[in-house]
């Protein structure tokens, strides 16, 4: 049986000591899986002669543009906590009239959070700090700048406002995450041109706390989720399961038993 497969896994995790699952996705864009075994070597007059393999390093890479807050915390090492009336940092930018003003809709800056600061010309870079006069004025607040600054001129302004409800992940130094177990299903598609699914359990995983995050403007922030496999108790690292068409059950319903929201199609390409 010749197959082929050109899918990137859907992935339940669990927490592997209690069991609890932590998400499911089908986000992901790549999956990657690495087998690696060193070989040491007994030598004869200093000639490599008999070669012995030593056990199996397997890690893991799994690559997200379109994430979930569980899979973050994972990823950072921390938790994920919701918090209200939480203080967080806001900027503005405007152009000022002649009133010299700009009005705050609806918010209450932190007292003593508000920088101001001029724009050049383009509205782009940085120009000097101004001091300028914050005021509530019923609902909003009132940022008064001073007559020395011109009218048309780009203004900046930073400070921190209270969000009602907001979700906080904060990373330490000392960060750590739980020990995974990681299902993942992969559609395959056989010479003969129906589907196969690839059920792939890894047992005992954990994350690396090693992360890139990259914000561009170009492409979509990527987040990179690695780990490391580690044997379980009965020395398996993962297991692959190829559940095939054999003609004496439907190849769909075995796969619902797998995961309800695959959907095969077994007609011939």
């Amino acid at each position: 049986m010749a197959f082929a497969i050109k899918d990137a896994a859907d992935m339940g995790v669990f927490n592997k000591e209690t069991g609890v699952p932590l998400f499911y996705t089908e986000a992901a864009n790549s999956f990657e899986l690495k087998i690696e075994s060193e070989e040491v070597f007994a030598k004869a007059k200093g000639v490599d002669t008999i070669g012995f393999n030593s056990g199996k390093k397997v890690s893991g890479k799994a690559e997200f543009e379109v994430i979930q807050f569980p899979q973050l915390s994972i990823i950072l090492a921390s938790d994920v906590a919701e918090k209200n009336n939480y203080a967080v940092a806001k900027k503005l930018k405007a152009k000022l009239g002649a009133d010299k003003k700009v009005i705050l809709k609806g918010e209450s800056p932190l007292e003593g959070s508000m920088m101001a600061m001029l724009l050049k010309d383009d509205g782009a870079e940085l120009g000097e700090k101004v001091e300028v006069t914050v005021t509530k004025v019923g609902d909003d607040t009132e940022v008064v700048f001073p007559d020395t600054v011109k009218e048309g001129q780009f203004v900046i302004l930073f400070y921190q406002n209270v969000a009602q409800k907001v979700k906080v992940i904060k990373v330490t130094s000392e960060g750590d995450t739980p020990n995974l177990r990681i299902e993942a299903i992969v559609s395959a598609k056989m010479q003969n041109g129906k589907k196969m699914a690839l059920n792939l359990v890894i047992n005992n995983a954990r994350a690396k706390n090693n992360a890139e995050l990259t914000f561009s403007t170009e492409n979509p922030s990527k987040f990179p989720m690695e780990f490391d496999c580690f044997p379980d108790e009965l020395g398996e690292i993962f297991e692959l399961t190829f559940i095939e068409d054999d003609g004496t059950t439907d190849l769909e319903e075995k796969v619902k038993n797998l995961d309800p929201s695959i959907k095969l199609d077994n007609e011939a390409a």
